[in-house]
Parts: structure tokens; C-alpha cells; sequence
């Protein structure tokens, strides 16, 4: 496939212990292609479509660019670890998606930590989509009964003669 024009490259950075800190940095080699055209700002947005801000700074001396303000929350609301990679693709005006990989390569769910209130909503919708499935018939109309048929105990039949005189005339097998 021939490259497409004005497509912006995309790059991929390694997750170590020093982007814990309050900043990552961003390739040297990217930043000369992009030249001058970083938004002070930018959007992080994961495969969920979750989003978080951060600023770009500029070191104007050495010509080197990173994330600041912002990169913190971003590394720990999606529980990167050592090793981790990350695939960055700028749209061209403030947003980067990305998406994330462990140390062998494999795609990183992302596992956004969320607030006890959303934890609790989510847990409630969990709940709500269980009692629909019951609802719409997907269990076997077999084992359901009702409620006034779980209380009562079920009374045997009694036995037929008939019933009786088959079991005498069967022989035990041996």
C-alpha cells in the first residue's frame, strides 16, 4: 500500500518507571516530522473512548517535547505498568488515540479505575441486564414454577398394584 500524503506517522514508547513521574517524553525523530504544529494541549482517548487532558511542553533549547500536566492521571487511571507499550496515533490537531499493550505485546484491556459512584451504577446496571435476561424467557419454562408451587411439598403418587406387580416380577440381573 502507498503511503498516504500528509499522514502523520504514528509512534510507540515504552512504559518505564521514570513516565510515572509527572511527564513523558515524546520521540525526538516524531516531533522534528510534526515540527512546530503540537497544540499546547491534547486529548489522550483509550480504545474505551475514555478521554483525558494533558499539556505539551517545550523545551525550546534542546527542541524536546513531553506530556506534563495531566500524564499522571492518565498512566495511573490506566493502570500502566513497567513495560507496558503504548501506541500513539495524533489525529493531526489535539488528539492522540491510543491504544495499550503488556510487555509480550498483547493487547491491555483498559481498566479505567473508576469512583465507588460509578462502581455502583455499573454494578446496578450489571444487575438490571440479569433480571431483563430472565424476563425474556431465556431460562427453560421447565424449571420454573411458581411461587405458591415452591411452598407447598409435593405429595407422592401411590402405588398401583399394577405398579407393584412389575417390580415383583422382575428378576435381579446378575
Amino acid at each position: 500500500m502507498a503511503p498516504v500524503q500528509n499522514q502523520i506517522p504514528l509512534f510507540f514508547k515504552c512504559f518505564n518507571g521514570e513516565d510515572r513521574n509527572d511527564k513523558m517524553d515524546l520521540p525526538k525523530s516524531w516531533c522534528s516530522y510534526v515540527g512546530r504544529s503540537l497544540p499546547c494541549e491534547a486529548i489522550l482517548r483509550n480504545m474505551d473512548g475514555d478521554s483525558w487532558q494533558v499539556k505539551i511542553a517545550h523545551d525550546q533549547s534542546t527542541d524536546e517535547f513531553w506530556f506534563e500536566q495531566g500524564w499522571r492521571t492518565f498512566a495511573e487511571q490506566n493502570k500502566l505498568d513497567h513495560n507496558d507499550n503504548i501506541l500513539f496515533m495524533f489525529d493531526g490537531a489535539s488528539t492522540f488515540d491510543i491504544e495499550l499493550f503488556d510487555e509480550y505485546g498483547d493487547v491491555k484491556e483498559c481498566m479505567r479505575i473508576r469512583n465507588s459512584e460509578e462502581e455502583k451504577r455499573i454494578e446496578q446496571l450489571e444487575f438490571e441486564s440479569m433480571l431483563c435476561l430472565g424476563e425474556q424467557g431465556n431460562m427453560p419454562s421447565e424449571s420454573v414454577e411458581s411461587e405458591s408451587q415452591l411452598q407447598q411439598p409435593r405429595q407422592l403418587e401411590p402405588e398401583t398394584e399394577e405398579r407393584q406387580d412389575m417390580q415383583l416380577d422382575q428378576e435381579p440381573s446378575v
